[in-house]
């Protein structure tokens, strides 16, 4: 139960940032009798995705153990045929054989995205039939169902720092990019509200603190209730703080213990002239804010 996560390749063929990431759609690559039933067509497939000529993108594929991911999900990817869903959505190119380990591995592709975007846990798979009239996603058409099913089954043993593994620690995260996003993508943050590891990395870089997209050592108290806190966050039952929070608590006028919590969320949210609630929910004002002001930071 774990698959190769793959993230040699970036497809030019997409937009920069704004991808709005409102749902996951399942695609296939074609005919059958055109693919091979095994790991090697994830390969073949994700090359010509990243071909100029291709014209047609999605930011993963997978087939079998084997899963690439060819963008940042926060970019948007030529892959629906219609302008709303690819401002809109994540694909996923499937083998089109729709065999036993592939759909393991993409339910298990699916729930670690579960994790990065909480919002959209447990929602209904969109087959890129629902935006244009087509045959694809062909045999998943049937599956969607069960792919969410085994997402959710997936979802508290997979380890969204390392996707395709199960938990487990010692290994630096792998986050949501196929590259650093300094070379995969000159794309500013889109201001979604959820604050990851492409915002902590973007944030660590303005702030001159190690940039390895993680929040250290932050008390477990908060975690449920934070939703709009996703990847790259470390809760710990006696946390010590981190650096890059306690720099913010700085900008934002408060006690710089290097801990994020009710009273600092506040002071966050007083920053920014949002709703003051002392909760990061999900679609947060305040973190969307925050993103707005790392860009404008980011160009100087």
């Amino acid at each position: 139960m774990t698959f190769s996560y793959r993230t040699e390749l970036t497809t030019p063929n997409r937009w920069h940032g704004a991808n709005a990431r409102a749902s996951i759609t399942i695609h296939h690559f074609g005919e059958r009798n055109n693919y091979a039933n095994d790991d090697s067509a994830a390969a073949s497939v994700a090359s010509y995705l990243c071909n100029p000529d291709a014209g047609v993108s999605a930011h993963f594929v997978a087939s079998h153990n084997t899963v690439y991911c060819l963008a940042a999900c926060s970019d948007r990817t030529w892959a629906t045929g219609t302008r709303a869903g690819n401002n809109s959505t994540i694909s996923i190119e499937c083998n089109p054989h729709c065999d036993p380990t592939t759909l393991e591995s993409v339910a298990m592709l699916i729930a670690v995205l579960w994790h990065w975007y909480p919002h959209l846990k447990g929602r209904g798979l969109v087959p890129h039939s629902a935006w244009v009239p087509t045959n694809c996603p062909g045999l998943y058409r049937k599956r969607l169902e069960w792919l969410r099913d085994r997402a959710l089954a997936l979802f508290p043993i997979v380890d969204p720092d390392h996707p395709g593994q199960t938990l487990k620690t010692g290994a630096p995260p792998v986050g949501k990019y196929p590259k650093d996003p300094a070379t995969a993508s000159t794309a500013a943050l889109a201001p979604d509200g959820y604050w990851g590891t492409e915002t902590t990395k973007v944030l660590q870089t303005i702030a001159g603190t190690p940039r390895d997209g993680l929040i250290s050592s932050q008390n477990e108290r908060w975690e449920g209730i934070n939703t709009g806190l996703t990847s790259g966050w470390r809760w710990e039952e006696y946390p010590a703080g981190s650096q890059l929070i306690a720099h913010l608590q700085h900008r934002w006028n408060t006690d710089t213990d290097g801990l994020i919590g009710p009273e600092t969320i506040r002071a966050m949210q007083r920053y920014y002239n949002t709703p003051v609630d002392g909760v990061l929910d999900a679609d947060s004002p305040a973190i969307a804010a925050m993103q707005k002001e790392a860009n404008r930071l980011s160009r100087k």
